[in-house]
Formats: C-alpha cells, structure tokens, sequence
C-alpha cells in the first residue's frame, strides 16, 4: 500500500500514513484527532539498484 501526506486543517500538523489506493477509510490526525486531513502532494524517492542512495523522482538535464 502506498504512503500518503496529509496535513491537518484545524491544528496544522503535517504526518504521513500508510492507506489503501482509494482513501476511503477516515484518516484522522494524530497531534490533535481531527479527521479535518487533506492529503498533500509529496515527490518520491526511489533507490538505484546497487548505489544504495536516493534518487529523486525529477529527471536530470543533460547538456552536450
């Protein structure tokens, strides 16, 4: 399942959570227990095979 951001509407807390594809499930905050959460958008990482560091999800520029 895929990890989502959200950030709570009534006190401000930003907080991650594992949710199934569809988020139909109530997600309430976890500082202040408000299920007033929007989801937020957040880039991923991934790992290159064998580096054994972090990639960002934006393609490089190449120049020449």
């Amino acid at each position: 399942m895929p990890l989502y951001s959200f950030r709570c509407e009534a006190c401000g807390k930003e907080f991650d959570r594992v949710a199934s594809c569809g988020c139909s499930e109530k997600i309430s905050c976890p500082g202040c227990g408000s299920e007033s959460v929007k989801k937020v958008f957040s880039p991923f990482s991934f790992l290159r095979p064998n580096s054994g560091s972090a990639e960002s999800s934006t393609p490089r520029r190449r120049y020449g």
